[in-house]
């Protein structure tokens, strides 16, 4: 393809470009969003299966990814075809990821746990068969720090419009007098299967693709390369902490309803409370570009992560009919939410470039791959955890009837879990050791050795 240069690129991306690359988390990130939010509530209290298999079911769909997504990364960076290195991931994810999208959110009466694993497993599969690719396509966009921060940003703000379009379907259904998990899940399949398809086509028509710059030296073996990358200090340290953030976030995530139900006794806001939420984390990305672009990118990440575990340890003090009080809490969490997947993508990209110099070869998607595993093993170990604790100490939300126990146990487990998770990983982001001024010299190098390999032995 032409008119897109190579990743060296430092100049400032168009608008055009960016909205074109963002297009497509709009329904994007749907294929995610529900699964924490609503599928473990509806799987349990609509189709009656117990809790803490549901979010077993949930962890161990997960697990393939572990090699799933290593797989994906390594063969997208040394793909070369006529579509480029990443498209032809991404065109064959679609069909993956619609069909089982759609199996899961509306499923048969009557389904059970090995229905919801199988519809789990190929959600993922196609989402990772999709996502490496695509985020390794924004990352090669540019080379320039701040810059990645901003394609990061751009494509966060699509994701959390198209989370909010997609959370206004229950809203709208609760005001025609038609609420429920079920019905939401519906139109937001029907939403997702209509939308990811046509976004993906508008931008792999209209963005060229970033050619891939000169190999700096013979490709390493496998087994050195990943060696390599788990002796990559940065890339180690951010994933270690990311994991731990995530994981804090997702035990919320899964129990909101629950809690709202429950513990709050107001299932009827929960859709605008995370709708507000999303809004929030929108208002947010602004102010988190603005304290990395002065600060850094760990410590803008670092004080997100510290204002996500404030708020939700506040959580613990609202109790039955404190509507006002939780929902504000909550909707207060999404600002921390907002920085947080953006920034660690653009300080993958920077750290990928550390790599370049010790490899010879670019492997930007071989590092949005274990990115992806911690991500998704962060996310089922949330789940587990925020679904795992609560059916220990009893609760299980289909029972008619819970103790005072039994409510303060899962208070707890929501506001408190996360905190010793959230605040390990800020300590570690706060002496990440990749700063602007690292990534600057790296890039010189990365340009002198591109130079040298394009000038020949004989000049």
């Amino acid at each position: 393809m032409t008119g897109m240069p190579t990743a060296d690129q430092t100049k400032r991306l168009s608008a055009a470009a960016l909205l074109l690359y963002a297009l497509p988390n709009l329904p994007h990130s749907l294929a995610l969003l529900p699964v924490v939010n609503f599928l473990p509530a509806f799987y349990a209290d609509d189709l009656g299966l117990p809790l803490g298999l549901v979010g077993l079911m949930l962890f161990l769909s997960r697990l393939a990814d572990i090699v799933i997504d290593p797989v994906v990364g390594i063969w997208s960076d040394r793909t070369r075809s006529r579509l480029g290195r990443r498209r032809p991931f991404i065109i064959a994810g679609l069909p993956i990821i619609c069909v089982a999208v759609w199996l899961a959110f509306v499923p048969a009466p009557g389904v059970g746990l090995p229905y919801l694993f199988w519809c789990l497993f190929f959600i993922y599969l196609g989402f990772s068969v999709i996502d490496l690719p695509y985020s390794s396509w924004g990352a090669d966009m540019t080379a320039d720090y701040d810059e990645r921060s901003r394609v990061s940003a751009v494509r966060a703000a699509s994701g959390t419009i198209g989370s909010l379009v997609a959370l206004s379907i229950p809203l709208l259904l609760t005001a025609i007098g038609r609420p429920g998990s079920g019905e939401a899940l519906y139109w937001m399949a029907i939403f997702f299967v209509i939308t990811q398809p046509l976004a993906f086509a508008v931008m792999m028509a209209l963005l060229p693709e970033p050619e891939p710059g000169p190999t700096l030296a013979t490709r390493p073996s496998l087994g050195r390369g990943l060696a390599l990358i788990a002796r990559n200090a940065a890339f180690v340290r951010l994933n270690i902490a990311l994991m731990l953030i995530l994981a804090g976030m997702v035990v919320g995530a899964s129990l909101n309803l629950i809690v709202m139900t429950h513990v709050i006794g107001a299932p009827q806001a929960f859709p605008l409370m995370v709708f507000l939420q999303n809004i929030v984390a929108l208002i947010g990305i602004p102010f988190w570009t603005r304290v990395a672009a002065r600060h850094g990118k760990h410590i803008a990440m670092s004080l997100g992560g510290l204002w996500i575990a404030a708020c939700l340890a506040l959580s613990f003090v609202w109790t039955r009919g404190d509507t006002t009080g939780f929902v504000a809490t909550i909707v207060a969490l999404g600002f921390g939410m907002g920085g947080l997947m953006f920034l660690a993508q653009a300080m993958i990209a920077d750290i990928a470039d550390r790599d370049t110099l010790d490899s010879g070869e670019e492997r930007t998607g071989t590092f949005f791959a274990f990115l992806g595993v911690t991500t998704k093993i962060a996310i089922a170990v949330g789940v587990l955890i925020g679904t795992g604790v609560p059916a220990l100490i009893g609760f299980q939300p289909s029972d008619p009837f819970h103790t005072a126990g039994q409510l303060l146990g899962l208070r707890a487990v929501y506001a408190f879990s996360a905190a010793p998770l959230i605040l390990t990983a800020c300590w570690l982001l706060w002496h990440y050791p990749l700063t602007r001024e690292v990534q600057a010299a790296t890039r010189s190098e990365i340009l002198s050795r591109r130079r040298a390999v394009k000038a020949g032995p004989h000049d």
